[in-house]
């Protein structure tokens, strides 16, 4: 799925209206985004929910490098003090990944 800059704030805006269950940190990371970077966080967690439909994930930082990592259910990690996120949907888990990597450039 393609989303276009033009139509990611209004996609996303609609997605908090309408009460989907994001993590708090995104929601206010992603109205920080710019169109391009929100259009490509939509776009990638399309993707994820494609590949992997019902999954949560967990977002580890290890060094200077970020992971995605899947959990079958939220009970899935024994350990979550490594984690930075953890019991993400995919919006969530793409909008703080884009705002990760953005951090790092």
């Amino acid at each position: 799925m393609t989303v276009t800059p033009d139509r990611a704030r209004g996609a996303f805006l609609g997605m908090v209206l309408a009460g989907e269950p994001l993590d708090p940190d995104a929601v206010t990371l992603g109205l920080q985004l710019t169109d391009a970077q929100l259009a490509g966080a939509l776009s990638l967690a399309a993707e994820l929910t494609t590949r992997h439909p019902g999954e949560f994930f967990y977002i580890q930082q290890r060094g200077s490098r970020t992971q995605i990592h899947l959990s079958p259910d939220e009970t899935g990690l024994d350990d979550y003090s490594a984690e930075l996120y953890f019991d993400l949907d995919a919006v969530s888990v793409a909008i703080l990944v884009t705002v990760l990597m953005a951090e790092m450039d």
